[in-house]
């Protein structure tokens, strides 16, 4: 679902066809009437899989312990003496380390002792409100890459790029009121679905004449690509990702437009971002799932975010959008005008949660009929059905999704 002109077999097609489909087909009843239901897909809770640190017995014991020094901790604070200057809560130590600025308080020290867990009082030199006042100020010279209140109460931890001290602008350590803790390190760079990098994820901005959504990591040809629409690009265009046209991933590969699908030449990775348009969150993909009318399906694209309230209504679909697509599944929104997809959100991830705590890849966002929906994010006039191109698509013995059509396996996260 994206907005510009691309290149391809069969003439030049303004993309925005793919996503405005003939109102023929709205007339023709091709679009259902989503029925209204409170029934919403969620994600289960599961555990990591790294060793569990710190000689617990599971990471629920870890948590169950880390859960009540937070809460010791969150009494400690709100006691709001003078002193307070920072605390650690972490579980392997299974106690509370308090630090503050001179005599603390007979009152805190008694809630301590009523604690459920072991508190342990340290001297500080400087107490929280100074640091973080200090810290707040020098952060603002442009110089600094970030600031940040010491826990044990000693000072400032300061972080410049290695260029500030090169040049002898030291104007953050000559002005500063509190010792400082100086290192050096990179600018920082928001990480998220709209400025993704390598090993690229699924459901990020990326451009190719103009704006789509990146899908889901394959294995193709030995090497890791990643999939999205067909018609966001055409074989030999380079894409760039939401960083700019100087953040180049690779060319576009395998562009078929009947099947909407092609690849991009890039290093990818297992797993899609989760959540709004802007966010940083993300999950894992553990395998691919057929689409049956009827299931409950979610899609991940940059311009409107995640949608999870989609129920699929047909399947093995070919679609006229001045050339003929397909197969591919249709799922609308339960809630009449809900979000689907909007503009910009082709290429990027369909698939359903799964119990493990990972989700099962479905497709790649394909088109929608702009207007029948009010979505969040970069394009508010969205679509509350979407069409995508299934990667698993059995048609009597025979597979011919994505995934078989390529010969192409998922990079799982």
């Amino acid at each position: 679902m994206s907005r510009t002109t691309p290149g391809g077999r069969g003439g030049t097609v303004m993309r925005r066809t793919l996503f405005a489909l003939a109102a023929a087909l709205v007339a023709a009843g091709v679009i259902g009437t989503p029925a209204v239901a409170d029934g919403k897909p969620v994600t289960p809770s599961t555990q990591p899989a790294e060793a569990v640190p710190g000689g617990f017995a599971s990471w629920r014991e870890l948590f169950a312990a880390q859960d009540r020094l937070n809460a010791a901790a969150g009494e400690i604070t709100a006691a709001r003496g003078a002193g307070f200057a920072g605390v650690v809560a972490a579980p392997e130590a299974r106690r509370l380390t308090v630090y503050w600025k001179g005599r603390v308080p007979g009152s805190v020290r008694d809630l301590a002792r009523q604690l459920s867990v072991p508190v342990t009082f340290k001297p500080a030199r400087f107490h929280q409100r100074e640091m973080v006042a200090e810290a707040q100020r020098l952060a603002a010279d442009p110089r600094a890459v970030s600031v940040a209140a010491k826990v044990d109460g000693s000072g400032l931890a300061v972080t410049v790029t290695g260029e500030a001290l090169a040049s002898g602008r030291r104007d953050v350590l000559r002005t500063a009121r509190l010792p400082l803790d100086v290192t050096t390190a990179s600018s920082p760079t928001l990480l998220n679905r709209q400025n993704d990098f390598a090993p690229y994820w699924g459901g990020a901005r990326y451009y190719a004449g103009g704006g789509c959504s990146t899908g889901f990591g394959v294995y193709w040809n030995d090497a890791r690509q990643i999939l999205s629409a067909g018609h966001c690009g055409a074989n030999g265009q380079v894409a760039y990702d939401g960083g700019g046209p100087t953040n180049t991933m690779g060319p576009i590969i395998n562009d078929n437009n009947p099947r909407d699908t092609l690849m991009i030449r890039v290093s990818a990775g297992g797993r899609i971002y989760t959540g709004a348009y802007n966010a940083a969150t993300s999950i894992g993909v553990g395998g691919a799932a057929s689409d049956y009318v009827g299931n409950y399906v979610c899609t991940g694209g940059s311009s409107s975010g995640e949608h999870c309230s989609l129920r699929v209504s047909v399947v093995n679909q070919f679609v006229n959008v001045g050339y003929v697509i397909g197969p591919v599944t249709q799922a609308n929104h339960i809630v009449a005008g809900g979000c689907a997809a909007a503009p910009g959100d082709s290429g990027g991830p369909v698939y359903s949660y799964r119990s493990d705590g990972r989700v099962d890849a479905r497709g790649t966002v394909s088109a929608g009929v702009t207007g029948t929906a009010v979505c969040p994010g970069v394009s508010p006039n969205g679509s509350s059905t979407v069409w995508y191109a299934p990667l698993l698509r059995p048609v009597g013995d025979a597979q011919i999704g994505s995934l078989t059509y390529y010969g192409a396996s998922l990079i799982q996260g």
